[in-house]
């Protein structure tokens, strides 16, 4: 299991309602914009991508718009 941040509560709630399988949250968690995932459920590209999302909401903006443009995805 990984915890991972996401941008916002709506956010959280998307994923949810779209991942059911392998994001999950618990009430420890209510009100706050986190997600656990569930790592034998999810594929290994998409928990690049989750984990890259969660980075990116917390990242410095100009490391992140870097990073991004790095690799195209600007």
């Amino acid at each position: 299991m990984l915890g991972v941040r996401v941008g916002s509560l709506d956010e959280k709630a998307a994923l949810l309602a779209a991942e059911p399988e392998g994001l999950f949250s618990i009430p420890h968690f209510d009100g706050y914009p986190g997600v656990l995932v569930q790592l034998d459920a999810v594929e290994r590209d998409r928990l690049a991508e989750i984990i890259a999302d969660a980075w990116l909401v917390r990242a410095p903006v100009l490391v992140a718009k870097q990073w991004l443009a790095d690799r195209g995805l600007d």
